[in-house]
């Protein structure tokens, strides 16, 4: 099965094109669409503010089988950008150090 919790450090974006590398980190983002899935490839997991379980995000979250939360209101305000952050991407629950 799938491991639903996971703990990585964040990586904020705000633009794709200007990310950088986000492999094993934690993909931090206001929404997403078809131009980040390169990113989202080498994510660990995916936690966005916009989307519903069958969003963009959602959907390749579950095709590439990673951690993913939808709906995290105010993720990109709370979350630092590199905190070690656990997610679950079962229960939604987030949190961070």
């Amino acid at each position: 099965g799938l491991a639903a919790e996971i703990t990585a450090p964040a990586a904020l974006v705000h633009n794709p094109r200007s990310a950088g590398d986000v492999r094993g980190r934690i993909l931090v983002a206001r929404s997403t669409d078809p131009g980040w899935v390169f990113l989202m490839i080498s994510a660990a997991g995916l936690i966005v503010e916009r989307g519903s379980v069958l969003s963009h995000t959602a959907i390749i979250g579950r095709e590439l089988g990673i951690p993913t939360i939808v709906a995290a209101a105010d993720a990109m305000r709370h979350i630092p950008d590199g905190a070690a952050v656990t997610m679950n991407g079962s229960t939604g629950e987030i949190t961070w150090l």
